[in-house]
């Protein structure tokens, strides 16, 4: 299995890094662009089915 070209396995090396103590690397991003990913991810897929434009609210 691939696994997405490798790319879990370097998700959960960078996740055990983190864990313990370690620098995350490059590809590493803070939770709230995390949710923001996430939030459009989801924004899209409504947009997409309700032939409508969505709004994102500002978390901050």
């Amino acid at each position: 299995m691939d696994m997405h070209g490798g790319g879990d396995m370097r998700l959960v090396e960078d996740f055990v890094r983190v864990v313990r103590g370690d620098e995350p690397s490059i590809s590493s991003t803070d939770v709230i662009d995390s949710v923001y990913g996430h939030l459009i991810a989801f924004a899209a897929d409504e947009a997409m089915t309700g032939r409508r434009v969505v709004e994102i609210e500002d978390l901050s």
